[in-house]
């Protein structure tokens, strides 16, 4: 009992003293809860952020998943006018009616022109790739299974992705044919967010090595070796 008396006392002081209304006096406040860390594995922007989303972008090739870019495309609500449907440029709506409307999503060809077209059919390049890659082929720029195989990292972000594929039927020559995929990428709400496609199924050696064509596309080329 001597040994509890001043424990319990230490107890009444630190709780405060009645403050005549029967409800004890603070004595301290609590400190602010801090910003959550967000987990190792989220995404981040910037330079480095892009860097280490690049793996999971590869994880998402090597299992053949084109659902990993077509649920992260960024579209545009597209109503299209009779300007679209008869049009005088290149890079627009790609209409086939006045008054249609759709989901738009930015594809480009390497050398030739580009649309937004209806982001259901905006990968369909992509699927060509993965469902007709020959990883037991190999040439110059190394083997032929869906690969990451260079970034441009500067004021914009995209991965180039390549694979030697089946030669489609209305290509000439024969043989294997070495393609190029260009993904171009922007941060928002979160997470990296695929804004538009080119597709290089001729002269992909362009986008595969520094040159003065793919330079005007890709001033910041850098090979990936991860």
């Amino acid at each position: 009992m001597f040994l509890l008396v001043p424990g319990l006392l230490f107890i009444a002081i630190a709780c405060g003293d009645d403050d005549g209304d029967g409800d004890p006096t603070p004595t301290s406040t609590v400190a602010p809860a801090e910003t959550p860390t967000p987990p190792a594995d989220g995404e981040t922007s910037g330079a480095d952020g892009f860097r280490q989303f690049v793996p999971p972008l590869q994880t998402a090739l090597d299992d053949g998943d084109a659902s990993f870019l077509r649920d992260r495309a960024l579209t545009e609500a597209v109503v299209c006018t009779a300007e679209d449907v008869a049009p005088t440029g290149i890079g627009g709506p790609a209409c086939d009616f006045e008054g249609q409307e759709f989901d738009g999503f930015t594809v480009t060809f390497w050398r030739s022109e580009g649309a937004i077209i209806p982001v259901e059919n905006a990968f369909s390049d992509l699927d060509t790739m993965l469902a007709t890659a020959m990883p037991a082929e190999s040439d110059d720029f190394g083997g032929g299974s869906v690969q990451v195989y260079a970034l441009n990292v500067g004021d914009g972000f995209d991965a180039i992705v390549t694979a030697i594929i089946e030669r489609p039927a209305d290509f000439g020559d024969e043989g294997p044919l070495r393609v190029a995929y260009g993904t171009t990428w922007a941060f928002e709400g979160g997470s990296w967010m695929v804004t538009s496609t080119l597709t290089a199924f001729v002269l992909a050696e362009d986008l595969l090595e520094p040159s003065a064509e793919g330079g005007s596309r890709y001033p910041d080329w850098e090979r990936y070796e991860g």
